[in-house]
């Protein structure tokens, strides 16, 4: 069974393995307000899916759930579902919970 603090080491884990990429001055911050989509957004479309397949694949080896967040960053309206950690967060305890 996932808890929250599962979904929030994934999702922090994948913080890690992308800001591995990134310059230092474009790392993600690991806050719930760090901003995914929109102004202020620290990735771009590549990074932002790159970043969603990680934790898709988190998900997928460690608790064999499939959460679809790259078909999400497809539909624009969507992708505005998570606009920041804490939005994406909150949108992964809602598809775990179902």
């Amino acid at each position: 069974m996932i808890v929250p603090t599962d979904i929030i080491r994934f999702v922090y884990g994948a913080i890690d393995d992308v800001n591995g990429f990134l310059p230092a001055d474009q790392k993600l911050v690991k806050a719930a307000d760090t901003v995914l989509v929109g102004d202020g957004a620290g990735l771009d479309s590549l990074g932002l899916v790159t970043f969603l397949v990680t934790i898709e694949n988190a998900f997928s080896s460690h608790a064999g759930i499939s959460l679809g967040l790259p078909l999400v960053a497809a539909d624009p309206e969507a992708l505005q579902s998570m606009k920041t950690v804490g939005d994406l967060i909150a949108l992964i305890e809602t598809k775990v919970a179902r």
